[in-house]
Parts: C-alpha cells; sequence; structure tokens
C-alpha cells in the first residue's frame, strides 16, 4: 500500500509539472488577445568591461505624455523585467552611480510583438572619476537566511593557506576538537555535502582536510534542512561550495604557502572560456603535520579517606598529505541552458603515533598502577566522482529546471597498531603486556539521479518539487588480531566483516511565501528505502524496507538590518 502511495505522489508531481508547462503555453497564446499581458526585458553590460551592471535604476514611462508607468532595478546578471504591461508605445531610463544616464525611446509592445527583448544595453561609465580611490561593497563574514547560515570563505583572512576544517572552526554552533572530529551543537550526527550533494567520501573528515580554502565559495551550515535535502543527519547539514571560475578567456590562477612543522600546500587553476565552451581544471597539495603535548593531574577521595593522585602525560604527532585534481567541461547551446561534465579525484594517506602515560600515587608517593599506552594507525585513501548535469533557465531567472547524475566510489586501507603495557601492584604477580593490531578494507560506493523544479509566483513565493533514486553499497572488512605467546591470533569478537545495500526513492514538495511581515517554507520529502545487511563472519543475512515521510517548517522575521528570529522544525533520522 506504501509502494502504492508513493507512485500516486510520482504521478501527481509528473502531473503538476505538465500542468505547469501546458498552462504557460495557454498563457502565451492567450497574450496575443489580453492587451494587459506585455513584456520588456533586457540586460544592462558596462560598456568597458562587459560585465553586468548589477542594482541599476530602471524607470519606465508611457511615450505619449511621459508619465511614470512602472521601476525596477537590475539583478546579479544585470536583467530587468517589466511584466503586464498594457500595448502601447514606452521609453525607459537607466540611472546608476557613477554611469550616465541612458534613455531607450520608441518601445513598441503589441499584439503581434507582446515581448519585448532589449538585449545587451551596453551601459557607459560616466568620465568623472576619482584617482586613487575604490569603493567597494563586500559580502558579510555570515549570512543568514531563511533556513540556512552562510559563510563567505572569502571574507574569512584567518583561514587563508587553510582547509574546509580551518574554516569551520570559526562557524558559530560548529565544534572542532583536536583530532579535527567535527559536530555540531555537541552532536556529531551531520551530513557534509558538496555543491550540494552527497557522494561516497563527503561524510569523512578527510574530505574536509583535503579542500583548501582556496577552492571553497562558501559554507552552508543548516542546522534544520528542508525537505529538500535527504533526511539523514540528526545534528544538521554542512555544504560546501566550491569555486566555479567560468570566466572568459584564458585564465591561470597560482597559489601557495608554507608554515612550521612540515606545513605546506599550494593549487593551481585554469580554466579556457571560448564560445560556447568552458574547460577548467585544478590541482590541489597540502601536507600538514601537527604535535600534540599535553598533561593531566587529578586527585579522586574516597570513603575510607584514602585519596589517590592520578597523572597522565601524553604525546602525539600526526601528519596528513593529500592531492585532488578537478576537471570539466561546460556547453552552452543557448542563454538559458548549460551541461557540465565534471569529474573529481583526491588520493593522500595518513599517520599518526602517541605514548600515553597513566600513573596512580598515594599520598605517600608509593606507586599503585602504571599504564603505557603506545597508538600509531596508517591510512591510504583514493576517491572518484564523475557528475554529469543539465539545467534550463527560463525567462524568470528564479524558474530553473535541472537533472543530475552523479557516481562516486571511495576505497581506504587502514592499519593500526596498540601497545599496551600496565602493572597493578599487589593485584598482578607481574608486569602485563597487550599488543594489538588491526586492518580495515573499506569500499562505498553512491550512485544517484535526480531531477528538480523551481517555479516562483512572484517576488515572495515559489515552488520547488523533485525526484531522486540513489543506490548505496559499503564493504568494509574489520580484522584484529592479538599477539598471544609470540604469535598473532585472530580476535573473533571484534573482527567483522560487513556488507550493506540500500535503495532509496523520494520525492519533495516546498512552497514558500510571506504573509504578514512573516517568511514561511513548508515542505514535505516521501521515501520508499530498500536495505539488505549482510555479517560475511557470522552469515547473518538481514533485509528491509519501509516508507517515511519527513515534513519540514520554516518561520522567519526580519526585525531590522541586523537582527531577525528564526524558527524551524524538520523531521531527520
Amino acid at each position: 500500500m506504501k509502494i502504492k502511495q508513493l507512485y500516486l505522489f510520482l504521478l501527481f508531481f509528473v502531473s503538476l509539472a505538465v500542468h505547469i508547462s501546458l498552462a504557460q503555453d495557454l498563457k502565451n497564446n492567450h497574450s496575443r488577445f489580453n492587451e494587459s499581458n506585455g513584456l520588456i526585458k533586457g540586460k544592462v553590460l558596462d560598456n568597458q568591461t562587459k560585465q553586468a551592471v548589477e542594482y541599476a535604476n530602471i524607470t519606465l514611462f508611457k511615450y505619449r505624455d511621459s508619465s511614470l508607468y512602472a521601476g525596477t532595478i537590475t539583478n546579479a546578471e544585470g536583467i530587468f523585467t517589466f511584466e503586464h504591461l498594457h500595448y502601447g508605445r514606452y521609453y525607459l531610463k537607466i540611472d546608476f552611480i557613477g554611469y550616465k544616464s541612458k534613455i531607450i525611446s520608441n518601445i513598441k509592445v503589441t499584439p503581434k510583438t507582446s515581448t519585448v527583448f532589449l538585449d545587451h544595453i551596453y551601459y557607459e561609465p560616466s568620465i568623472h572619476k576619482l584617482d586613487e580611490v575604490t569603493i567597494s561593497d563586500n559580502k558579510a563574514l555570515v549570512e543568514y537566511k531563511l533556513e540556512k547560515k552562510v559563510i563567505n570563505v572569502e571574507q574569512d583572512l584567518s583561514s587563508i593557506g587553510g582547509n574546509a576544517i580551518d574554516v569551520l572552526k570559526n562557524v558559530p554552533s560548529v565544534q572542532v576538537d583536536m583530532d579535527d572530529n567535527v559536530s555540531i551543537r555537541g552532536s556529531s550526527n551531520i551530513t557534509i555535502l558538496i555543491d550540494g550533494k552527497r557522494s561516497a567520501f563527503s561524510n569523512s573528515e578527510d574530505v574536509l582536510q583535503q579542500i583548501p580554502v582556496s577552492s571553497i565559495a562558501s559554507i552552508e551550515l543548516i542546522t534544520n534542512p528542508s525537505a529538500k535535502f535527504d533526511p539523514d543527519g540528526l545534528a544538521g547539514i554542512i555544504n560546501i561550495i566550491l569555486k566555479k571560475n567560468k570566466k572568459r578567456g584564458v585564465n591561470l590562477t597560482l597559489s601557495a604557502n608554507g608554515g612550521t612543522s612540515q606545513r605546506y600546500g599550494g593549487s593551481v587553476d585554469f580554466n579556457i572560456r571560448i564560445a560556447k565552451w568552458n574547460f577548467f581544471t585544478s590541482y590541489n597539495i597540502r601536507n600538514n603535520m601537527r604535535k600534540f603535548t599535553g598533561s593531566t593531574n587529578q586527585t579522586n577521595y574516597f570513603d575510607n579517606d584514602s585519596t589517590v593522585y592520578l597523572t597522565q602525560l601524553g604525546n602525539k604527532k600526526r601528519i596528513r598529505f593529500s592531492q585532488s585534481i578537478r576537471n570539466g567541461i561546460d556547453f552552452y547551446p543557448n542563454e538559458n541552458s548549460t551541461i557540465s561534465l565534471s569529474s573529481a579525484i583526491r588520493f593522500g594517506n595518513y599517520l599518526s603515533d602517541g605514548l600515553t602515560n597513566y600513573s596512580e600515587k598515594d599520598t605517600d608517593n608509593i606507586s599503585l598502577s602504571y599504564f603505557d599506552i603506545y597508538n600509531k594507525d596508517t591510512a591510504n585513501t583514493y576517491s572518484l566522482e564523475i557528475s554529469l548535469t543539465w539545467e534550463k533557465i527560463f525567462d524568470n531567472p528564479e524558474q530553473k529546471l535541472s537533472a543530475n547524475i552523479n557516481y562516486s566510489t571511495r576505497k581506504e586501507y587502514k592499519e593500526g597498531w596498540l601497545d599496551n603495557y600496565f602493572s597493578i601492584y599487589d593485584m598482578l604477580p607481574s608486569d602485563s603486556v597487550y599488543f594489538q593490531q588491526n586492518t580495515t578494507n573499506g569500499f562505498h560506493n553512491l550512485s544517484f539521479a535526480q531531477v528538480d523544479y523551481t517555479h516562483p509566483f512572484n517576488e515572495f513565493s515559489k515552488l520547488e518539487m523533485g525526484i531522486k533514486s540513489s543506490i548505496d553499497n559499503y564493504d568494509d572488512d574489520y580484522v584484529f588480531m592479538n599477539l598471544v605467546a609470540g604469535k598473532w591470533e585472530d580476535d573473533t569478537n571484534t573482527t567483522n566483516h560487513f556488507i550493506y545495500k540500500e535503495k532509496i526513492y523520494a520525492v519533495y514538495s516546498i512552497f514558500s511565501s510571506r504573509i504578514f511581515g512573516l517568511d514561511y517554507l513548508a515542505g514535505v520529502r516521501l521515501e520508499q528505502v530498500y536495505r539488505n545487511s549482510e555479517q560475511k563472519t557470522s552469515n547473518e543475512d538481514f533485509e528491509d524496507s519501509y516508507f517515511n515521510y519527513f515534513p519540514s517548517l520554516h518561520i522567519s522575521k526580519k526585525i531590522n538590518k541586523k537582527n531577525q528570529v528564526q524558527i524551524s522544525y524538520s523531521r531527520r533520522i
């Protein structure tokens, strides 16, 4: 029955998409007869740099009596739009600080030409310039939006030369411990995305170490994700947005950094954009060594009036080396469509070794117990991701349709050693030594396909919906061995070979708008899940399937330019 419900929802989704498409066609046909359905759209560019002019003031006047008809401003792409115009003749005026006023006259909107496109309006800067004066408006370090917090990495000067971990150390609500384990509000149950997508390696702290700051545009902290996102990660989502170099011509950027204790890194970014094609590639390398020294002194008081002093001394060294290569091609068949094919390869190795000493003494400074624990771990990782994306932007830039197919795989081999020497006086006849060795062969493969559509109704209201199918496979083989009488023997209590397979079919729908000065976003996500897990060591097999739903609600009230109040709810797993 649940599967039937999912299929009905899918049918509703497809029917709604078709209905919207047909409705748009009917609207275009009806515009021939509706005298208030004209449209004027244009794009304002700087005459010298050929770049878009944002926030330019566009005023539309009636040609007959020069009376003011409407006004608007250009967006980030320099585009402006006037909709629902009566048929007739108009002229418009463009004004912006530092530019000459420009008038475009004799614009005719008729039943035959109800839509007028004014492509590439070149806007001439004013000749009155001040030497040695630069006025710029930078983005804030942290921006608060309805469902997320955006950290603009380029504004965080303290993280230059670092990686994603270094940026997260400065993010409110995010904690990073001495071993670079990341948590949100005290919980490590988080999901890490790259450009809004999961991959086989994205939920590993290693990927945060391998992405340099120079490749990051921003980081989104989503503590209560909407229904658009997968429900994994109870504490929230960290979404890393990578830079995308699509500048025209040939562009090359080199960077290098270094420090003490074998800390160094560098990157090369290259792209060439010719006509409808953009080719890009980047290479990053990073080496980081850290040394830790710590001590703890603790006094324990017992009911029998005895006192025990515990002293802990520790030394640890950790070295991480990583390299990554990104390549891609963008094809622009027209102004509103983009087809992108990209790949990312990451590989690296890790070494950690440390010695920790514990000693207990009584009030007479007599030793009660003594522990020496030596740990050493090494790891080698390799990951690959391939992504194919198609995106179409309609006449209204907020109306978008996109499709994505993604494949990623991650392989990891780990080795670990534990040497434990301990002596407990009056309890053991002699000192004891314990040796353990472990290896891990890990494999993770993730494939998914998804389609997303956004339909705006006005400046504040829009509908988002999508469909996604994913296949997730894990294969982890853990082997633990103990040294007994000079021979290594399997530890059957901890050795385990685990295989996990999962298929998920999901649909979501979200509506956002504004009412009584409140911005709100409400949606729901439906999922049908099929799971199979196998314990190879114990020869056990488990199968499971279930249907689930994940509602979400976000409400925000802006008090002034610097303050706002938010409340949100989302169901997670």
